[in-house]
């Protein structure tokens, strides 16, 4: 037996149409990115804004509206779709963590992003998408702050997501 499929959209720079301004909307209600309109046109700025949301739902910021990144679109908190990450945990998910985490609010050097934010990271290993002892701790100190990982992860990404496209 043959599952039926629904072909979804990829939407890219140059794309138009009713998918792209659904996409657009969608972004209009999640991502603040000045001059973003639900025109119908995949231009330069829609490449941007899709970007952002990406980044700060820690997928590949590609540009590109395939269709995890529309599922996620339409989705509340952006972050169900996130695992659990345990030591030992390896790859692009476990880098972006360790990206992120080199946002938070505590002591050590500062960075460029943190000094743009004023703010101060939790991580200050090398981004190596291998979620080793120090990825752990600072998962831990960062799970001090606010109680859902994800969430509030999203949440510094967010602050910084559109600065460093």
């Amino acid at each position: 037996m043959v599952t039926p499929s629904i072909a979804t959209p990829i939407l890219q720079l140059g794309a138009t149409g009713t998918a792209v301004q659904n996409m657009q909307e969608l972004l209009l209600k999640q991502v603040g990115v000045g001059g973003l309109s639900a025109d119908g046109i995949f231009g330069p700025i829609t490449e941007l804004a899709v970007r952002v949301f990406q980044r700060r739902s820690f997928l590949e910021d590609e540009g590109i509206g395939g269709p995890q990144t529309l599922n996620l679109l339409m989705m509340p908190d952006g972050v169900s779709h996130l695992p659990t990450l345990r030591q030992g945990a390896q790859g692009a998910l476990v880098e972006r963590l360790q990206r992120a985490l080199t946002l938070g609010p505590a002591t050590g050097p500062l960075n460029e992003v943190q000094q743009i934010i004023g703010t101060r990271g939790f991580y200050f290993g090398r981004i190596d998408g291998d979620f080793g002892p120090m990825t752990e701790l600072a998962v831990r100190d960062f799970q001090q702050n606010p109680p859902k990982t994800w969430d509030g992860l999203k949440s510094l990404v967010t602050r910084v997501s559109h600065i460093f496209l």
